[in-house]
């Protein structure tokens, strides 16, 4: 039987290269600075699901929550530049037929 780490541990894996291509991209995505740190990711995110599921579903429910108003947000942001270029546009134009 193994010793329990008493710091960081080097864990080595197999895994099929499909499977490393998809956590390339998803690292790529994520922003991260290569497999390792997604990996680490995954596996530090599943720990803290099973550890505390009810803490995990609120946490997961306030990151979407935080999102969709983020989203909605943008989208507002982005009608009202929209609006004020045509309202710009139309300024121009407008001075031109002058």
């Amino acid at each position: 039987m193994t010793q329990p780490p008493t710091n960081n541990s080097l864990v080595s894996i197999r895994i099929p290269k499909s499977l490393f291509s998809e956590l390339q991209k998803l690292a790529e995505t994520n922003h991260y600075l290569d497999v390792s740190e997604q990996v680490r990711s995954i596996v530090r995110e599943r720990w803290q699901e099973a550890k505390e599921p009810q803490a995990y579903q609120l946490k997961k429910l306030r990151n979407e929550i935080a999102e969709a108003m983020k989203t909605k947000t943008e989208a507002v942001a982005q009608q009202h530049l929209i609006d004020e270029l045509e309202r710009i546009k139309e300024g121009i134009l407008s001075e031109r037929r002058k």
